[in-house]
């Protein structure tokens, strides 16, 4: 409601404007009358209720005021009614949906695909649509849709392949917190300090992420098309271009790297305790790349056990025992964990590349 005051000052008498609001909106009813349908127990078949649903619907959509339309599934074809707010029109929806439930026969093979008449669907509806689906998924597993639970062969895979990397990842975020432990024991300006350049390190690592997740996409297509040899090229060509844009981005902040610290923190002690570790993780990140994408090549390989191990190995066995032996008990401070740190990444990036070249992970069974 809108009172209209210039009204009210021209004739002496109180005006108010009345809006209704607009609730006309599209309303298409998906049926499904393959052979999957003609099923029932004691009362109907599945595709007479079907049937009785669709009636209730489109009726109650055209009593609202809303426009109907409707997509109807058979066999071997489909029926398609754009939305119109006309009860004849509703009366050949019907009547159509009754045509297509007289030709159901058992045993028919079904050629119309669900994934495929889904596609048509949202291909031809309009924003803001209200779609009602009636159908069945008791036998549209071929079409990628199923309500059963997954088999103990399926569950067994995945635990192959996700358990060891959710593994490698918790021992990582593990070994990150035990490095800032280690780096706090040589005192608070290397922790403070210590905290930006990790968090810059980890900044820097991002598109060779974004770039390993594309080789794990790659390499696995590649192999699921039995294809080993593109999966191998794959790998060294994305190696390739993260190691330029590494270059492109490294170099700067090992040239700049007091420049870029002034950022982050105006003490002039902890950019002179971090000028010299960001400029060696600026040119360490060039050789570091091989492992970052490699590691993601191989996960898409399904070598998944192999990285954990080599993982493993290489951040708790190497590098943290070292990065405690030789900071706060050798006294060499930040700057000597931060060596061995990247003695430790580029080492991983040399195993990586070996066991690539190796093609070992072909004859991964996932």
């Amino acid at each position: 409601r809108q009172r209209q005051m210039c009204i009210r000052d021209s004739t002496q008498t109180p005006h108010t404007r009345v809006y209704k609001e607009e609730r006309e909106r599209p309303v298409v009813i998906m049926c499904d009358q393959r052979t999957p349908m003609a099923f029932g127990s004691q009362r109907s078949f599945k595709s007479v209720v079907a049937a009785q649903c669709a009636s209730i619907i489109a009726w109650a959509a055209l009593d609202h005021g809303d426009r109907v339309g409707a997509f109807i599934l058979g066999d071997d074809d489909e029926k398609d009614f754009r939305p119109k707010q006309r009860a004849q029109h509703v009366l050949q929806i019907l009547r159509s949906i009754n045509d297509f439930n007289h030709r159901l026969k058992q045993h028919k093979p079904v050629q119309n695909s669900l994934s495929e008449c889904l596609k048509k669907l949202h291909k031809g509806v309009k924003p803001g649509t209200s779609i009602y689906l009636i159908l069945t998924l008791k036998k549209a597993k071929h079409s990628g849709f199923s309500l059963t639970l997954p088999t103990i062969d399926t569950l067994q895979r995945l635990a192959r392949l996700a358990i060891p990397n959710s593994l490698q990842q918790g021992f990582f975020s593990l070994g990150v917190s035990i490095l800032f432990m280690i780096i706090g024991m040589i005192g608070s300006n290397e922790q403070a300090i210590g905290h930006i350049l990790i968090n810059l390190a980890l900044l820097l690592i991002l598109p060779c992420v974004g770039l390993g997740i594309a080789a794990t996409s790659l390499v696995s297509h590649s192999l699921g098309a039995g294809n080993s040899e593109d999966a191998y090229r794959w790998g060294w060509d994305v190696v390739r271009i993260a190691t330029f844009l590494m270059l492109l981005l490294g170099l700067p902040i090992a040239l700049f790297a007091d420049t870029i610290l002034h950022v982050f923190t105006q003490d002039e002690g902890l950019i002179a305790l971090g000028t010299m570790p960001l400029r060696i993780t600026g040119i360490s990140i060039i050789f570091e790349v091989t492992a970052l994408v490699l590691i993601q090549a191989l996960l898409g390989a399904g070598a998944s056990k192999k990285v954990l191990v080599i993982n493993f190995i290489m951040q708790w066995c190497l590098l943290i025992p070292l990065a405690f032996l030789i900071g706060p008990v050798l006294g060499y401070g930040l700057l000597g964990i931060w060596c061995i740190q990247s003695l430790q990444r580029i080492s991983s990036s040399v195993i990586y590349a070996a066991l690539w070249k190796k093609r070992s992970w072909v004859s991964e069974n996932i």
